[in-house]
């Protein structure tokens, strides 16, 4: 993950603010593992007109 450096923070403020980002990405990443733990395939799913593209390939 790149962080831009913010102007007028010492090193260690920046480093500080990478790692924040770092473990938020991480944090983010395993809750998706978690979703993507629990899917099951559907044959048929529900779909919308709101669904956009999704909706007219199905369609």
């Amino acid at each position: 993950m790149l962080v831009k450096k913010i102007p007028g923070l010492s090193d260690e403020q920046n480093d500080a603010v990478a790692q924040a980002y770092v473990e938020q990405a991480r944090a983010t990443f395993y809750e998706d593992v978690a979703i993507w733990d629990s899917k099951v395939r559907i044959d048929n799913p529900l779909l919308c007109e709101g669904d956009g593209p999704v909706y007219q390939m199905r369609d």
